[in-house]
């Protein structure tokens, strides 16, 4: 999203002064909170404990996969070999969604 999103941000509000951070869905939720960030984008459904959510993008995702593996143009949860999946750290909420949907 940031890479088709920031040049038109750059080009339409040039004086804008923004700062991007990664993190935790809880830790940005608290740093809203707190008032240290203006917003933040996650993937729901989460706990916002109050704050206001509204949908802006739809995203689609790819897998990657070694050349000799059995290229399929389109992939089903049930294809996936589960020995072989690759997730991001216990924490993230888009391991969540992902192991969810499996």
């Amino acid at each position: 999203m940031l890479p088709l999103v920031l040049p038109k941000l750059k080009k339409y509000h040039p004086n804008l002064n923004l700062k991007i951070l990664e993190g935790k869905s809880s830790s940005l939720i608290q740093k809203v909170n707190d008032g240290d960030l203006d917003m933040a984008i996650l993937a729901l459904p989460y706990n916002l404990g109050g704050l206001l959510s509204f949908k802006f993008w739809e995203e689609n995702f790819y897998y990657i996969s070694y050349k000799n593996n059995n290229y399929k143009k389109a992939l089903k949860a049930k294809d996936i070999n589960f020995s072989e999946l690759m997730l991001l750290d216990d924490g993230h909420c888009l391991k969540n969604h992902v192991l969810s949907c499996l």
